[in-house]
């Protein structure tokens, strides 16, 4: 973890360095344009040239950056929850989720099943009612999952969901989000998985009747 986050800053004062560098080509550019420098013809459409591409670099830079940034705090958020330090891996996660924006995306799905995963191990504190009602800390990565046609992941976080509401002793909400994963998985001909909460669902029959 301590190599993540040194890795993380690394990282940042990387590209904060390749910004300040293409911010003083431009301003010298600027400089050199403005203030009319003795140049030759082909100099001067280089100057031009690159008053018109930096601030697009820069913007790419500032993009990538946001990437890497967002890639390292997810590595760093699996991490810890691989090591049990769930509080440290929803932070990193929440700040991965608040850098990617509101606009459904596959990352922010899987960010989602991650934050819902540690929120489920922790012990989600749902109000008691909306548990009733039959809310779940995976309802989130579903919805979002649908959104951005990520079914197979889609189908996992109802199964995950099902599994959840069982241990909260909420027998028919678990079979109604098992059924919902199965009838999801047949629709999107996820046969392997399909079969699997298939039998999922005969054995707790079986077990439970």
């Amino acid at each position: 973890l301590r190599l993540l986050s040194e890795a993380r800053e690394k990282w940042d004062v990387s590209f904060r360095d390749q910004e300040a560098h293409l911010e003083q080509i431009r301003e010298l550019c600027q400089a050199a344009v403005q203030q009319k420098w003795d140049v030759s013809c082909n100099q001067e459409i280089w100057l031009h040239q690159q008053l018109e591409q930096i601030p697009q670099q820069i913007w790419e830079l500032r993009q990538a950056a946001v990437e890497k940034k967002i890639s390292l705090l997810q590595c760093q958020g699996q991490a810890a929850y691989l090591l049990g330090n769930l509080a440290e891996a929803r932070t990193a996660f929440e700040q991965a989720l608040s850098l990617l924006g509101d606009q459904p995306s596959v990352d922010r799905a899987t960010l989602l099943m991650a934050l819902a995963n540690v929120d489920a191990q922790a012990g989600w504190h749902g109000e008691q009612s909306a548990i009733e009602a039959g809310y779940t800390p995976y309802d989130r990565a579903y919805r979002e999952c649908l959104a951005v046609e990520q079914w197979h992941t889609a189908v996992q976080a109802r199964a995950l969901a099902a599994d959840w509401a069982y241990l909260q002793g909420q027998r028919s909400t678990f079979l109604r989000f098992l059924d919902e994963a199965i009838q999801l998985a047949e629709a999107h001909e996820l046969t392997d998985l399909e079969r699997k909460l298939r039998l999922r669902r005969l054995n707790f029959r079986l077990t439970s009747d």
